[in-house]
């Protein structure tokens, strides 16, 4: 990771294992090829906060991250443009951060984040790369910065 200047906050294969994508303190947003081990596109998020984490879509399409200014952005992997920014309001000043984000292996176009809110939000994917919020679920009493479905993808565990 010679190109990151910072800190590197997430590192992400894509489905087939060919490309990965990293985040940096700098706001940097990394899209490399893993054989030639080299940097295929640099971006910023659109609004220059840095992403705590990233996943790709199971089919590989999209990376959602999550930013530092409680925002969750959609980027296309093909035209790498970002499709859609959610912001999410924070429960309290500063309490802006979202801390995660993970898509579900069976149904590609759900997506869960967790944020600094106490909260975990439920993402569907929906055409031309949006986020469509599906629901929102309370009862943390912090902020949840892991969230992942289980095997059987019934239950999320945070």
């Amino acid at each position: 990771f010679k190109d990151h200047a910072n800190k590197v906050y997430t590192a992400r294969f894509n489905p087939a294992g060919t490309q990965f994508v990293t985040s940096d303190r700098d706001n940097n947003l990394f899209i490399w090829d893993y054989k030639q081990n080299k940097v295929i596109k640099q971006l910023k998020p659109p609004s220059n906060g840095f992403m705590f984490y990233c996943d790709y879509s199971p089919d590989g399409k999209y990376i959602v991250g999550t930013t530092f200014r409680n925002e969750i952005v959609v980027l296309d992997t093909t035209s790498y443009q970002f499709t859609d920014v959610q912001v999410i309001e924070p429960l309290a000043e500063h309490c802006d951060l979202g801390y995660y984000c993970r898509f579900s292996k069976t149904r590609p176009n759900v997506l869960l984040t967790g944020h600094e809110d106490h909260r975990i939000r439920q993402w569907e994917l929906v055409e031309g790369g949006n986020l469509k919020l599906v629901e929102t679920i309370e009862g943390h009493s912090g902020a949840v910065r892991s969230v992942i479905f289980n095997k059987n993808e019934n239950r999320m565990i945070s």
